[in-house]
């Protein structure tokens, strides 16, 4: 960046920079006791900090302006203080002190409590550190002689220079920023602060210079306050006059190993720099986010590998890539010794100005092997980050230009990033290695072709598709947050597509195709208001139509809201993943008894002939409110007339509540509801490490299933792995309540289903692992079932894992009908009334042998 030194003390500005021009004396001045008129430099020239540069110089607003007035009384003087009264915001005004009668003789801005007038002279400390305050930080000396005839108005000038520095990415945890004055190769370096003078010379034009023979101050401070992202800020430094080999300034930090060197001003060709009265240094500077380093400046693209060759460069800024006839821009050239040396974990930062080329922008690697194109992908020995700026327009705010790059860095990953908050590239071929292609947020490429690589994408790709050359090869692409993806090349089955949910985008999409690619578009469809008061079956649909996920989706552990699949709508899970659910919210506040509080899974509910087939569930768990209801399912909590379900599965599921009534649970589906007329089939569906403790009604694969012989459950080549069943200590059925029926609550488990109403069912081919064990059957209390009117009930014989001990309606198993009383229902009451089974312990439920 080149160094705008316009030092017209018109620009010293501390709350307002800008141009300056020769100051003259305005007006004369006329005495007043305890009232006198300050008015600025006619020229930009108040050195006070805030504003922008180039804005008319105005007394500050919120905050206490004061000056030192100097009077006399017989051969002695003494500094008094006045402040501002009247005219904030304006170039002249009031200020009012008390001058005892004195003649005023000379004033400076702003008011120093030990600063001194001998008659010739005004000496004071300027100070080696401040406290930052937005607009509102360390002030630069003004000065001006006051005539004896004239003590009412005074006409300020600036005594010194000024450096105006804007700082853009101040990185996590940085506070202060230095201005160091060095010697260079000159030898010596002049004093910044300390102790200072400011004399008078033609037109009594102030001059401010530090005090031959004071201590060595050569540095000055600012202090603010450190954040933990990135900020932008803007610091003044007032300096004397003199002539200065360098002038350094730096950000710093307890914890940092050594400061960022922001700037460094060393005149033409390293000749110093001259700070006469009035002028100003002033600088913009960018610090790259990758880096944490101020870039170093090239001409053009084709001198970028010139300097990422030298020692220590890892930032470059090309300040401007401009439209060249019909010409593209030089090659961007990756150095050899970057990309073929060992995995480097320090970032290379490459950003642009702008960019007024709507050409292709070339990036390549020094030695990048072009006929190796269609091998797999290597692992990156280099991170490449390209700074992309917001589009530049055509001449007089036209149309915008938007870039295209044409990337060829095989062993390298390449990170696309905003310089600003957003920005738009046209087109993005790009071999990468094989981690990778990665479009940060803020960034939208519209058409994405993949030569080589995988890609990573937190922006938008408004299409992506894979080179000619990238045949033989997968790419695995992966949103976050809200990253998205509009189009994808049909015809390329080679896309593997993941996604990670950050627990809050939720994402719409332009496509007519109802396909799910990010996680973001799967969020769009949990249920909106929660809980609703209604009945199950009236939950309002949240996805509807034919909808295709293409992505396996990772829900991280971050709380989820189920959806409610629509009448005749099917979810294709694409033969795709969904892990790690955690459902903490019920959807339904039911209107019905026991327990209010329903709807938990992966689909909330789902309504009349829909379908879900081809999707894997691994890793779901109900916690808080989401356990502690009923109809809870990984796939599906409550399926009112879902027609079908095919090729569904669910594995290492943790459903676990200890409420009275937290019942119909199932490690696939919670509750196969009633009333619907529709036929449900249920084929090659799978459940495996499912841990589940409720009250009753809890079964490995459903639940529950009710319904009647028009609405028969067919359920075929399924099975249930590693399934444990609990009851918990607030169970209905372990503590007696409910009717006579009691047996009924307790025998409504099974590894399988866990109750069967009245509904029809066949199961043709469905296996379980095992059936319950001795121990279960014991805890489940089924030796010492309690009733009503003190009826006590034994389990007689164990019945098949796939449907629980106390059943109802009508089930066959492969062709064997199953009979109540000899299949199940195989209770024996052993106590009724005062009456007691031979060989029985009441006390403790045991049996003799």
């Amino acid at each position: 960046m080149k160094n705008r030194i316009r030092l017209s003390l018109a620009a010293l500005t501390l709350i307002c920079m800008g141009n300056c021009s020769n100051e003259a004396f305005e007006g004369e001045q006329q005495t007043m006791n305890d009232r006198l008129t300050a008015t600025l430099p006619s020229a930009d020239t108040k050195m006070t900090m805030g504003g922008e540069k180039g804005s008319t110089p105005l007394w500050g607003k919120n905050r206490e302006e004061k000056i030192s007035v100097f009077t006399q009384k017989e051969s002695s003087y003494t500094n008094q203080e006045y402040t501002l009264s009247e005219g904030e915001g304006t170039k002249s005004g009031t200020f009012t002190g008390n001058s005892s009668g004195e003649t005023k003789v000379a004033a400076c801005y702003p008011w120093i409590s030990g600063a001194k007038y001998d008659g010739d002279k005004i000496t004071f400390t300027q100070p080696s550190s401040y406290t930052y305050k937005e607009n509102d930080n360390n002030s630069a000396p003004m000065a001006a002689k006051i005539s004896q005839i004239q003590q009412e108005n005074i006409a300020f000038k600036n005594a010194g220079a000024l450096v105006d520095i804007s700082v853009k990415n101040i990185p996590e945890g940085y506070d202060k920023v230095i201005l160091t004055s060095k010697p260079g190769t000159q030898g010596s370096a002049p004093n910044i602060a300390g102790e200072m003078q400011i004399t008078f010379g033609e037109g009594g034009a102030p001059t401010l210079a530090p005090v031959a023979g004071a201590l060595e101050s050569q540095s000055i401070t600012i202090t603010f306050t450190a954040q933990n992202d990135f900020q932008d800020l803007r610091f003044y430094f007032p300096i004397p006059v003199g002539n200065y080999p360098e002038l350094e300034v730096s950000l710093d930090k307890s914890s940092a190993t050594k400061p960022i060197i922001v700037k460094t001003f060393r005149g033409a060709e390293g000749s110093g720099v001259k700070a006469e009265r009035g002028q100003l240094l002033y600088s913009t500077i960018t610090i790259d986010k990758i880096t944490g380093e101020v870039p170093v400046e090239v001409a053009s693209t084709g001198d970028v590998k010139d300097e990422l060759e030298k020692e220590g460069v890892n930032a470059v800024l090309i300040p401007n890539v401009a439209a060249s006839g019909s010409g593209a821009p030089d090659p961007i050239v990756i150095p050899d010794e970057l990309t073929t040396s060992s995995t480097s974990t320090e970032p290379v930062s490459i950003s642009f100005g702008s960019i007024e080329t709507d050409k292709t922008i070339t990036i390549k690697e020094e030695k990048a092997d072009d006929s190796s194109s269609s091998t797999s992908p290597t692992e990156s020995k280099a991170t490449f980050v390209l700074g992309i700026p917001e589009p530049a327009k055509t001449g007089g705010g036209g149309a915008e230009i938007l870039p295209s790059f044409e990337i060829d860095t095989p062993n390298s990953t390449v990170k696309f990033t905003p310089t600003g908050n957003e920005t738009t590239i046209a087109k993005a071929t790009v071999r990468s290695a094989a981690n990778t292609v990665i479009v940060e947020k803020g960034i939208t490429i519209k058409e994405l072709v993949i030569r080589g690589g995988n890609v990573v994408i937190y922006g938008v790709v408004e299409k992506i598709s894979r080179h000619s050359d990238n045949a033989d090869n997968n790419t695995t692409v992966t949103t976050y947050e809200n990253g998205s993806i509009e189009t994808v090349d049909d015809n390329d089955s080679k896309f593997i597509f993941k996604s990670v949910w950050d627990g809050v985008s939720k994402a719409t999409t332009t496509r007519t195709d109802n396909k799910i690619y990010t996680a973001a578009e799967l969020a769009y469809y949990q249920s909106k208001d929660i809980p609703v008061t209604t009945a199950g079956k009236d939950l309002e649909a949240t996805m509807t139509g034919s909808t295709t996920l293409c992505a396996d989706i990772d829900l991280n552990h971050k709380p989820w809201i189920g959806m409610v699949l629509g009448k005749s709508a099917t979810f294709d899970g694409g033969k795709h993943t969904i892990s790690n659910i955690l459902v903490t919210e019920h959807v339904l506040s039911e209107n019905g008894r026991y327990t209010p509080e329903a709807c938990v899974g992966l689909f909330a509910a789902t309504k009349k002939s829909s379908v879900i087939k081809d999707i894997t569930v691994d890793g779901f768990k109900a916690e808080d409110a989401g356990a502690n209801a009923k109809w809870i399912g990984a796939l599906v909590g409550y399926s009112y007339g879902t027609a079908s379900y095919s090729n569904c599965q669910a594995k290492n599921v943790t459903i676990e509540s200890d409420k009275e009534n937290s019942y119909r649970i199932g490690g696939l589906i919670g509750f196969i509801g009633s009333g619907t007329g529709v036929a449900v089939a249920i084929d090659n569906c799978s459940v495996d490490a499912i841990t589940i403790k409720g009250s009753y009604s809890l079964g490995g694969f459903i639940g529950t299933i009710q319904g009647n012989a028009t609405e028969a459950v067919t359920i075929s080549s399924c099975g249930a792995n590693n399934i444990t069943i609990k009851q918990n200590a607030n169970s209905s059925a372990l503590n007696g309540k409910g009717s006579s029926s009691a047996k009924e609550y307790a025998g409504n488990l099974s590894k399988f289903i866990g109750d069967t109403g009245s509904a029809t069912i066949t199961l043709t081919d469905c296996t379980v692992d095992a059936a319950f064990t001795t121990d279960e059957l014991e805890s489940f209390g089924y030796n010492h079932i309690n009733g009503a009117n003190g009826e006590v009930w034994k389990l007689q014989d164990a019945t098949s894992p796939l449907i629980p001990a106390q059943a109802g309606g009508s089930i066959t198993i492969g062709s064997d009908k199953m009979v109540a009383g000899t299949n199940y229902n195989l209770f024996t009451l052993i106590k009724s009334g005062s009456n007691d089974a031979e060989g029985y312990d009441k006390t403790d439920g045991s049996w003799a042998d």
